[in-house]
């Protein structure tokens, strides 16, 4: 799955799912990494939490550090990395 977004100045920019979390609460969060053309040996992931807004899914970026450090060690837990 890949999704799209505008970086300004209209520059597009790709994205691609690594994984979905659902925390204890329920509420889900997409895990994504940038697509890019070189290799790397580290990837940053965005976090955004899964909404609904009338009766449409709708992405909201992560700005909390707890709630993202919470969110990223399920995600390495999923992946069966270790902190």
């Amino acid at each position: 799955m890949f999704l799209y977004t505008i970086d300004w100045p209209s520059e597009f920019v790709t994205f691609e799912k690594l994984d979905t979390v659902v925390l204890e609460d329920g509420r889900p969060f997409l895990i994504l990494s940038e697509l890019t053309k070189e290799e790397v040996e580290e990837i940053e992931v965005v976090i955004l939490e899964i909404k609904e807004e009338d009766g449409e899914e709708v992405y909201d970026t992560v700005t909390d550090e707890e709630l993202s450090k919470e969110v990223y060690a399920k995600f390495l837990k999923q992946q069966g990395i270790e902190e």
